[in-house]
């Protein structure tokens, strides 16, 4: 019906007097040069010399002893990164930062959360940072990704020159689709765009899909990123092959972690779990893959199997009965099982369930969980307690982690932001959905919008039919350069144009193949067509068709599914449209929060199909918005 034309188309060794593990804070002392990193501590008379920077994290804006010195193209003027006299303002960033932040992106003041976040960010925690869609969190965590790279340039340097045979980044950024990926590539960039030369700035990846995996690999090769911002199953795929190193990591980001990692519901049928196990999410294994190999770095066992082994032989007590000792199969025994359990078999059965439970504490207290030298964040509006509960439970995160947000623990379940107006629009047919949105449009005249279709919909029909219409229609893909981003961070002019044209003999081929598969696809839909009876509902020909009498260029609606619009922030977005998609709380909070970004004025017009409209009413409540549908 509705979904017709939305539907699927498609280590560590330094020169030092003392080293002392566990060191969490950052104290610098310039009189007597004792340095405290957030995880080893320093004893030095005279300086210190790295030779691996894999375990340092060296954040803080008053640590000044690399000396490093960039030139910003614009003033001619050289900036001092490690020059600690005026830098501490809007974030506590390096002084370029902050200069570019105010010119580059026009950042005047911080967000409440970032506020509350700096502090913890700087100081090298591990973090949970959770607040409202369009107050700054992947920004601030873009920001801080430059200030530490800026500060430690000389290091990460040298020791990518050690390492030129590895892809061995100092950051990887994890999100959950490529538009996102793109987004952050493209802060990074225009942030460090001014800095001297080519060979001080970051080199910045993406390993997102559209490309082969072998095509991609060729060009990190060329790189040798210090960045690298991708999806998980890519970046999975690469550390599996033994393509990518973690050995100099110092800040791993999982943006929008709760799709990411997918934590299972506490109501989940024993088949779900079974089948969880069988399919894990691509984020999760990655996450096991990274911490897998974090653990094997340290000096104890890397799972709670070995662990268990070891210590299963201590108490003789807790070791499965013989058969000697196993109850012969009665009549007796067979009621038993019938009837309901005595006082006796209860007692009995709690004391072999609370010896399990002895059993599972001593495994628990003999885990040592890992201590890792990077700096772990996840980020999401809506990582609510089950997933960060996940997530700690697993080990993923070190154990002394900062959870960050404004939310108060009766404010935790997700609510609607109170800068929002939201209208509600039941259709009966397709024609319908096309006419109220084009009728919304009229009514709203909004600059920019977005639209959101089904994760299954085709963004070139729905794109095709609103243009029809007289609707400035284009994806919202469209000025992403997803194939040659990675192109332009290759200074050899040969090797691009020979990506270049990999790339195009690549999209010709992919093409190809679309192109056959649709046209059998639509073979296979005619006959079905052809057999199925007329639909019950008004016919699509009786219905009058809206359009718009000129479609005006300055007025731009951009079209994404559900996952691919998710944490992206495109500037004056003032309008969003949900057409037809299935509501959850999560994302709803996450299509409208695509606009009314920090803290403006945002509107959300969802379109759907009339039968749904029990499921709106029903989230709304939950989210304490009020309902009124529009007739």
């Amino acid at each position: 019906m509705l979904r017709n034309i939305i539907r699927r188309y498609n280590s560590s060794s330094y020169s030092s007097n003392k080293l002392v593990l566990n060191c969490r804070n950052i104290n610098i002392n310039s009189n007597n040069n004792n340095v405290c990193l957030n995880r080893f501590s320093f004893n030095n008379s005279n300086n210190i010399l790295a030779n691996n920077i894999s375990h340092q994290y060296l954040l803080y804006s008053s640590y000044s002893t690399t000396n490093t010195t960039f030139n910003n193209n614009n003033n001619n003027k050289k900036d001092d990164i490690n020059n600690n006299s005026s830098n501490v303002s809007l974030f506590g960033f390096d002084k370029y930062i902050e200069n570019e932040l105010k010119n580059q992106f026009n950042v005047l003041e911080a967000t409440e959360i970032q506020k509350k976040t700096i502090k913890p960010l700087l100081s090298g925690k591990d973090l949970f940072i959770v607040d409202e869609t369009g107050t700054g969190k992947s920004f601030l965590l873009m920001s801080s990704i430059v200030n530490d790279y800026l500060r430690n340039y000389k290091l990460i340097n040298k020791q990518s020159k050690q390492q030129s045979q590895y892809l061995s980044p100092n950051y990887i950024i994890v999100t959950p689709n490529r538009e996102l990926a793109w987004q952050y590539g493209d802060w990074i960039r225009k942030l460090t765009a001014n800095i001297g030369s080519e060979q001080q700035q970051p080199a910045v990846a993406m390993v997102v899909g559209g490309q082969s995996l072998s095509s991609i690999y060729q060009q990190l090769k060329e790189i040798q990123p210090n960045i690298i911002i991708g999806t998980p199953n890519y970046i999975y795929e690469l550390l599996v092959a033994e393509r990518l190193s973690i050995d100099s990591l110092r800040m791993l980001v999982v943006d929008e972690a709760d799709l990411i990692m997918q934590a299972m519901s506490r109501n989940s049928t024993f088949r779900e779990k079974q089948n969880r196990k069988k399919h894990l999410p691509e984020g999760v294994k990655l996450i096991i893959e990274i911490n897998k190999r974090a653990r094997s770095r340290m000096d104890f066992p890397t799972s709670t199997h070995q662990q268990q082994s070891s210590s299963s032989t201590k108490d003789d007590k807790k070791q499965q009965p013989t058969k000697q000792q196993q109850p012969l199969i009665t009549d007796k025994s067979i009621l038993s099982l019938i009837n309901p359990l005595n006082k006796n078999t209860r007692q009995q059965q709690q004391r072999k369930v609370r010896e399990v439970e002895d059993v599972d504490e001593e495994v628990k207290h003999i885990y040592q969980r890992t201590v890792r030298w990077f700096q772990t964040i996840y980020a999401s509006a809506t990582l609510n307690l089950r997933n960060r509960k996940y997530i700690d439970e697993k080990d993923w995160i070190n154990e002394d982690r900062v959870y960050v947000t404004l939310m108060s623990k009766q404010k935790e379940d997700l609510a609607v932001p109170q800068q929002f107006t939201n209208r509600f629009v039941p259709v009966v047919s397709e024609q319908g959905l096309l006419n109220a949105l084009v009728s919304k449009w009229i009514e709203f005249q909004p600059t920019k919008a977005i639209g959101v279709i089904p994760n299954d919909g085709s963004v070139d029909k729905v794109v095709q039919s609103l243009r029809e219409r007289g609707i400035n229609a284009r994806p919202l893909n469209e000025f992403m350069d997803f194939e040659t981003f990675n192109i332009t961070g290759i200074k050899d002019q040969e090797k691009r144009q020979y990506f270049k044209d990999q790339i195009a003999s690549e999209r010709k081929a992919k093409e190809h193949t679309v192109a056959k598969e649709r046209k059998e696809r639509s073979k296979q839909q005619h006959g079905k067509q052809q057999q199925q009876q007329q639909p019950t509902i008004m016919e699509e020909d009786e219905i009058e068709i809206v359009k718009l009498p000129n479609m005006n260029d300055q007025q731009i609606l951009y079209i994404g599914k559900e996952n691919a619009i998710r944490g992206v922030d495109i500037s004056s977005i003032g309008h969003v449209f949900i057409l037809n998609i299935t509501l959850t709380m999560s994302s709803y909070l996450h299509m409208a929060g695509r606009s009314g970004r920090m803290g403006q004025k945002g509107h959300v017009i969802s379109i759907y199909n009339a039968l749904l409209s029990r499921k709106y009413e029903g989230v709304m409540k939950l989210l304490n918005t009020p309902f009124q549908e529009d007739t």
